[in-house]
């Protein structure tokens, strides 16, 4: 009988740990719920990156901005390419290159004369040319071109005679808020589309009656109003800048004139920069290679005692920097490091003259450089180094973006 109770007792006490489990996690899913409904949360992408409002990624992309004109004045590149950069069918577009212009009589505006030199089948006319708007496009200025479209900005307001003539453009895009004049037959039957601002489809129909059937709307930046779109288009636009002007750095960029001596360091062929030689520029650009050989060095009193030089970019491929190679550059106020590695320097030979201001140097490097510089100038020269995010950390940080504009645009 006892055992029997027994048994009964135990069973009943199984019974009860089961309910007492049971309401225990009903309690621990029902605070969880409450929990979820009042402490916010970020959203995450696919691979964990935080999600942010739409004000959140445009701080955060102006703050980007910013990084990037740091980096492309650290390389002394024009940060103007970005400004005229435009979307057209959600393809970023920069400025062409090599387009030729002629100064009008006012000598205080261009206007655009020729392809000149310029590849591009798509043509984009920058904002303006030495300083001044670029106002017109000449007479038989694209005649017998081989494009396929061209963006003139708003303050283009005349289009000469036959200035496509023979030409095989098929696209036209006009940001101007008032109606470009367009002279003699300037628009040929190659076009397909004249785009123009939405505001303005209507009265460029009447004032174009012969084109009146090509004209069609664009989305001009200024008419974007949606936050996500607008980020987007300027991610586009910051992405595109760091690799066509930053990583497919032009050779013509770089200082023409130096001279070179042929060398090898540790087996590997290359060159040094041994002197100014014929090249004329107060912003020097030091190469990354000097015909198929990489600039490894920087020679012995390279640039000694130059007073014009004021400042200099030294490219990643340089490993060391010889005895009083910029010593004397008294006019010498910035210096830019490209590489992660510090290059050698020898503190008996100062490579520097004490002019210096500042030395940029790669963000993730700024410790090496520091202890570099002190140990080659020593301390008491007041050492001013200035972090600049690579273009590599920049990228990253455009595809974290880019996953939150996804996130937020799904929201």
């Amino acid at each position: 009988m006892e055992n029997k109770r027994f048994q009964a007792n135990k069973e009943n006490n199984k019974k009860r740990i089961i309910i007492y489990v049971a309401v225990a996690l009903v309690l621990v899913l029902v605070l969880g719920l409450i929990g979820s409904l009042f402490i916010p949360k970020k959203q995450t992408g696919s691979t964990g990156s935080p999600g942010y409002t739409q004000s959140e990624l445009v701080d955060k992309i102006n703050a980007l901005q910013a990084k990037v004109n740091e980096l492309a004045s650290a390389q002394n590149v024009s940060v103007s390419a970005l400004s005229d950069a435009v979307v057209v069918n959600g393809e970023v577009r920069l400025p062409s290159r090599g387009l030729e212009y002629e100064l009008n009589e006012d000598m205080s505006s261009y206007t655009l004369t020729g392809l000149g030199a310029c590849k591009d089948s798509d043509v984009v006319v920058p904002r303006r040319y030495n300083g001044q708007p670029v106002v017109a496009v000449g007479d038989n200025a694209f005649e017998g071109a081989q494009i396929d479209s061209i963006n003139l900005y708003e303050d283009v307001i005349q289009i000469g005679s036959y200035a496509f003539k023979d030409s095989t453009v098929r696209f036209i895009y006009l940001y101007s808020d008032i109606p470009v004049t367009l002279l003699v037959d300037p628009i040929p039957d190659t076009v397909k589309g004249i785009f123009v601002p939405l505001e303005l489809v209507d009265t460029c129909k009447g004032y174009w009656s012969a084109y009146s059937s090509k004209v069609t709307a664009i989305e001009t930046p200024a008419s974007i109003n949606n936050t996500i779109v607008t980020a987007v288009a300027n991610l586009q636009m910051i992405d595109a800048y760091l690799v066509q002007e930053l990583y497919k750095l032009n050779p013509d960029r770089y200082s023409q004139g130096l001279e070179y001596n042929v060398i090898s360091v540790d087996g590997v062929l290359g060159f040094e920069v041994a002197g100014i030689g014929t090249c004329t520029d107060t912003d020097i650009i030091i190469p990354a290679m000097y015909g198929e050989y990489p600039v490894l060095r920087i020679g012995d009193n390279a640039f000694k005692d130059n007073v014009n030089i004021t400042s200099v970019v030294i490219s990643k491929t340089v490993k060391s920097i010889g005895n009083y190679a910029f010593h004397g550059c008294t006019n010498l106020k910035t210096v830019s490091f490209m590489s992660d590695v510090p290059p050698e320097m020898i503190r008996a030979g100062c490579s520097f003259d004490f002019a210096v201001q500042v030395y940029r140097v790669p963000s993730s490097s700024e410790q090496l450089y520091v202890g570099k510089l002190n140990n080659v100038l020593g301390t008491a020269h007041g050492l001013k180094v200035k972090p600049v995010d690579t273009i590599e950390s920049l990228r990253a940080e455009i595809d974290s973006i880019k996953e939150s504009l996804e996130v937020l645009a799904n929201g």
